[in-house]
């Protein structure tokens, strides 16, 4: 068994394999675990405190991990789509040839994160703030880009068709605009 404890202090058990799927671990402090490979579909880890923890290959669709501090996180491959991450924090972590297809990400911080080659297709990334990320090679398509704020971060090769973005979308200057759509606000 894998044990976490709640931030009021109770302890919670997750068997050490198999699936984990609509497991209620909002509120936990999550740390220096391997959780690679599993299926955790629906798993809810809202306001939770996620670190050094290894989530590739992992299936967590339509998961809800809202207002969570994500650091030091390793979910190369995992598959997000459909899933809530609004308003959480997310710091140096890899999330690299990850599924977040049509995924709400809005609010977001997100600090030197790699999501070179992952699909973002359909994301919504309103008012996130970017900082030093790389989504070299990233399908960004159709993703929603109003109010997000890019700096110090490579969109080299992303792929932008038809994402939305408006005029405090805040973009490097080398993005081929005319492949976007422009919102009025």
């Amino acid at each position: 068994m894998i044990v976490v404890k709640k931030k009021t202090g109770i302890q919670i058990d997750i068997p050490d394999s198999g699936d984990i799927s609509k497991c209620d671990l909002n509120r936990t402090i999550i740390s220096n675990i391997n959780l690679s490979g599993r299926i955790a579909r629906c798993i809810r880890l809202d306001s939770c405190i996620i670190n050094n923890v290894n989530i590739s290959d992992t299936v967590m669709s339509e998961s809800t991990i809202a207002h969570a501090r994500l650091s030091n996180v390793i979910a190369k491959n995992t598959n997000f789509r459909n899933s809530k991450l609004c308003g959480a924090w997310i710091e140096d972590s890899d999330f690299t040839g990850a599924d977040l297809t049509e995924c709400s990400i809005d609010g977001v911080n997100i600090d030197n994160v790699i999501f070179r080659n992952a699909t973002l297709v359909g994301a919504d990334l309103y008012a996130s703030i970017i900082n030093g990320a790389d989504f070299s090679g990233a399908n960004m398509s159709w993703a929603d880009l109003c109010d997000c704020r890019f700096s110090y971060t490579n969109l080299e090769g992303a792929v932008l068709h038809q994402a939305i973005y408006n005029k405090n979308t805040v973009l490097p200057d080398y993005i081929d605009r005319r492949v976007m759509r422009y919102e009025k606000s």
